[in-house]
């Protein structure tokens, strides 16, 4: 998530926020958060409820997995954008995601 952070302006600008959801326990969060210095808020989905409800997740034995995903939603919750990569070392490009949130933040009218 710590790739991300290089565009939190960008998207704070979009009027869109951003927010991430990781299956890490809350220490683990705060301790990525301190020491990535993120200014996005994070949130813990231990129990994969997040990652069940967007059709993210899989069983590798007898472990639960997310598909590292990135969501980009529109004001009314509808999905406008999705990128999926079971390959986590795989990133969606930072110029191609904010082209996205631009995007909907353009046909939302939510530019500030």
């Amino acid at each position: 998530m710590g790739q991300l952070q290089k565009i939190v302006s960008e998207i704070d600008k979009s009027g869109l926020q951003l927010v991430g959801i990781s299956p890490d326990p809350v220490d683990k969060l705060v301790e990525m958060r301190d020491t990535v210095k993120l200014t996005f808020p994070l949130l813990s989905d231990v129990d994969f409820e997040a990652a069940k409800a967007f059709g993210v997740a899989f069983k590798k034995g007898n472990r639960a997995l997310p598909v590292p995903s990135i969501f980009v939603l529109a004001p009314n919750g509808s999905i406008q954008y999705l990128y999926v990569n079971p390959n986590y070392r795989e990133r969606l490009d930072d110029k191609v995601l904010v082209a996205m949130v631009q995007d909907v933040a353009r046909r939302f009218e939510l530019a500030r």
